[in-house]
C-alpha cells in the first residue's frame, strides 16, 4: 500500500542520511518496528483499526522537524486525508458497449449575429 511504502522510503532516508535529532531516531525505531510487525501480523480488518495506526504514524511525522529534502510534516499532512477519507475508489475494469452513432451539432452566433452550424459524427 502507498502508506507502507511511504514509511519504507522514510525509513531508507533516515538511514542513508543520519538521524539529525533524538525524535527522528526515535521515529525511525518505531516505523522501523511497524514494518517488522506488519510482516508478522495478519492485514487490518476493520477501517477503524488502520485509523488508529495511521494516526500513531501521522502524529510521529508531525513531531518531527523539517529539513532540507525531507518535510515530515506534509507527510503527517497527506496521511490527515487517508485518516479522514471516507470512501475508497479502486480500478474496476468495465465490460466494454458499442453504441450507435450520434450527431453533436455546435451551434453559435458569430460576431455578426448570424448563427453558424456545424456538424460532427461521433
Amino acid at each position: 500500500s502507498r502508506v507502507l511504502s511511504g514509511l519504507e522510503t522514510f525509513l531508507k532516508y533516515i538511514t542513508r542520511t543520519g538521524s539529525k535529532t533524538e525524535a527522528e531516531a526515535a521515529a525511525a525505531i518505531t516505523v522501523k518496528e511497524m514494518l517488522d510487525k506488519k510482516k508478522q501480523t495478519p492485514p487490518l480488518k476493520t477501517m477503524e483499526e488502520a485509523r488508529e495506526k495511521l494516526i500513531i504514524i501521522r502524529d510521529l511525522m508531525w513531531s518531527l522537524k523539517p529539513r532540507s529534502g525531507a518535510r515530515f510534516d506534509a507527510a503527517g499532512d497527506v496521511l490527515t486525508w487517508y485518516i479522514h477519507t471516507d470512501n475508497w475508489f479502486t480500478m474496476t475494469p468495465q465490460v466494454g458497449m458499442k453504441s450507435p452513432k450520434i450527431e453533436i451539432r455546435n451551434v453559435d452566433i458569430g460576431r455578426d449575429s448570424c448563427v453558424i452550424q456545424t456538424k460532427k459524427n461521433l
